[in-house]
């Protein structure tokens, strides 16, 4: 019982920020260009995430491999393609950007990992 509310807490918590993403998003893309404000997205995501680490762990590892090198380019992409959050309101954004990860990584995996879809 204790791991299902633990979830469903988590759960509210994604969905509340990133329901909340797409508002600053389009609110930060009138100060800044698309890819300026995707650099500053990661840099300050990126710091959090390392002082976490080493807050929680004691450590912080840098990993550099090529799955590394994969994900920075496609999560580049990706986030590249916010420019056309200029064009469109914050509903139109939240599907597009909640359809694109799929409709690029189903692809992607077979064509980079080789990975057979289930059918």
């Amino acid at each position: 019982m204790m791991r299902k509310s633990l979830f469903i807490g988590y759960l509210l918590v994604y969905v509340f920020s990133a329901s909340v993403n797409y508002f600053f998003v389009k609110f930060g893309l009138k100060y800044a260009t698309p890819l300026g404000y995707m650099a500053i997205r990661y840099a300050i995501a990126g710091s959090l995430l390392a002082i976490a680490t080493m807050t929680i762990n004691g450590k912080y590892y840098l990993i550099l491999n090529r799955d590394l090198a994969l994900l920075s380019l496609f999560s580049s992409l990706s986030s590249a393609l916010a420019y056309g959050l200029l064009y469109i309101d914050p509903g139109s954004s939240a599907i597009f950007g909640y359809t694109m990860p799929p409709l690029f990584a189903i692809p992607l995996s077979i064509l980079l990992i080789r990975e057979k879809p289930r059918t």
